[in-house]
């Protein structure tokens, strides 16, 4: 049960966590992007 109940609240942490998580789990190609596009963006 407190797995389970620590698994819901994850999952809606997901979508910000997401982002990070996203960018380790592509490896370098999400990583160049966002430095190209901060300096675009400054």
């Amino acid at each position: 049960m407190s797995p389970r109940r620590i698994e819901p609240p994850r999952t809606t942490s997901a979508p910000p966590v997401a982002g990070l998580t996203l960018p380790p789990s592509t490896g370098n190609q999400v990583r160049p992007p966002e430095p190209r596009t901060a300096g675009a963006s400054a």
